[in-house]
Parts: C-alpha cells; structure tokens; sequence
C-alpha cells in the first residue's frame, strides 16, 4: 500500500476528512490546511486518540495496536528515525482499522 491509499484509508477510519487533492505534502483540506499524520506528528498524535490506539515503541521497532484487536495492527522497524516510524505505524493502523471494518465495500 502506497502513502495515498494509506492517507486515504487513514481518514475514512478517523471519520472522513474533507480534501481536494493529496500530495507528498499530505492531504489538502477544503477548508484550508494539510492533514499529514506521516509527517506530523501532531496530526498522528490527533488521529492516534480518536481511534484509542495503544503505541508501544521499542528498540528498533515500533507496534500500535487498540482495544478492538488483540494483536498488533501496525509493526514498523526503524535505524534512525522512531518518530517517523512511529508516525508511520500509527496511520498504517488506522488504515488497516477500516479496512477490516470495511472489508464488504
């Protein structure tokens, strides 16, 4: 799964978000502003709450899950950045949340 779909998926488990276009930048909101949880870590820290994903950094790795799953949703490795890897594992588990949910569609 590429960014985009992992953006796009990411803000249909958080409710939806209300953009025009995605960039490398993240998505660009309707009504001004990026929503960029791969970069932001305020953005992932937002979405991180509304879904009550537990994140659980380790040495070289980083692993959320939530209270629906027993398992981990998301498992990231890193060598030299834990807050983009964290960022990373955070929104790969909220797409991942939809996509379970939304596995009919």
């Amino acid at each position: 799964m590429d960014d985009r779909e992992l953006l796009e998926f990411a803000a249909k488990s958080h409710g939806g978000i209300d953009y025009y276009k995605i960039s490398s930048e993240g998505m660009h909101l309707k009504g001004g502003g990026v929503w960029s949880p791969l970069q932001n870590g305020g953005d992932a820290l937002r979405l991180a709450v509304a879904l009550q994903l537990e994140i659980r950094p380790g040495t070289g790795a980083v692993s959320v899950s939530n209270i629906c799953y027993r398992d981990p949703l998301s498992f990231v490795w890193y060598d030299g950045n834990p807050n983009a890897a964290t960022r990373r594992a955070i929104v790969k588990a909220a797409a991942r949340i939809w996509q379970e949910t939304n596995n009919d569609q």
